[in-house]
Parts: C-alpha cells; sequence; structure tokens
C-alpha cells in the first residue's frame, strides 16, 4: 500500500501527496487495491461520486475497492430507540458519528455527508463496481460502529 493524502498526516507517513478522491498522479488501471477510510463522508455527495469514478479509473481489471464510514442507519436507530432502550451516552456518540464533532476519528474536519449499508452500496454501483459486500466493522456494546464496503471492477 502506499499511504496517499493532501498533506501530511502525523499518525502515517506519507507516500504520495495528491488530493486522494482525485489520484491525477496514478495511470488508469495501475492499482490492484484502493483502501479508502473516513474519506467519502467529509466529500459533498457529487464529490463522492466523482471520487469513487476516479478510483474505478486508477483500478486494475479485477480490483477491488473498500471503503470505510460510519452507518449512519445504526446511528439513526440509536436515536430512534425508546429512552430507556439507550445505554447512557449512546446518543451523544449517534450524534457525534452523524456530525463528526467529539468523534475521535474526525480528524479530517466535519462530516458533509453520510451513509448507510444501502447508499454506500448504490455509490460504488452507480460506478460500475460489481460483488458489492456491506458488513459492520467495530461494532460497539450500543448498536455503532462503522461499515465497510468492498467491491470489484469488472
Amino acid at each position: 500500500y502506499l499511504n496517499v493524502d493532501s498533506g501530511a498526516v502525523e499518525s502515517r507517513p506519507l507516500d504520495v501527496a495528491c488530493d486522494p478522491a482525485e489520484l491525477s498522479p496514478f495511470a488508469d488501471g495501475s492499482a490492484e487495491e484502493i483502501f479508502a477510510a473516513n474519506l467519502v463522508d467529509r466529500l459533498p455527495p457529487e464529490r463522492a461520486r466523482g471520487a469513487v469514478v476516479n478510483w474505478v479509473r486508477v483500478l486494475r481489471p479485477g480490483g477491488r475497492l473498500a471503503v470505510e464510514t460510519p452507518n449512519l442507519a445504526a446511528a439513526g436507530a440509536l436515536l430512534a430507540a425508546p429512552p430507556q432502550a439507550v445505554p447512557e451516552g449512546a446518543d451523544q456518540r449517534a450524534l457525534a458519528t452523524i456530525f463528526g464533532h467529539g468523534d475521535p476519528s474526525c480528524t479530517g474536519g466535519p462530516r458533509l455527508w453520510g451513509y448507510t449499508p444501502h447508499s454506500l452500496a448504490a455509490l460504488l454501483a452507480g460506478a460500475g463496481l460489481r460483488q458489492i459486500k456491506v458488513e459492520a466493522i467495530r461494532p460497539t456494546p450500543d448498536g455503532m460502529g462503522d461499515m465497510r464496503a468492498t467491491a470489484i471492477k469488472p
């Protein structure tokens, strides 16, 4: 893997400095796999669609895309639950998941959009990806957590 970002990140060494939504230094079909964590939620919807199209451009046929983002459906379900069923502080964690404030994973600024398993799968399908799988990752006891979608370029 190469760590690609638009600027230096203290916790990880940077290999390529460029806009990770565009990947302009990378040739078409040059990557076996692309992994994007906590990025699509930091982009407006149109820009997120463009980013996925760019990632598909860079993937070789048969290449794999993995996208991680918070699960807005899980946050919404927790907020819609009866108050007595919500663990103390979980509602605040759900709001932090939605808006990105107070969430330790939000080092890239506030979230500009959110995804459910269905909408994340639709985002990838809209760019022509196939074999899309969405799974919960890093679940928390209160039902929150992120999700990972994986897909293959035909």
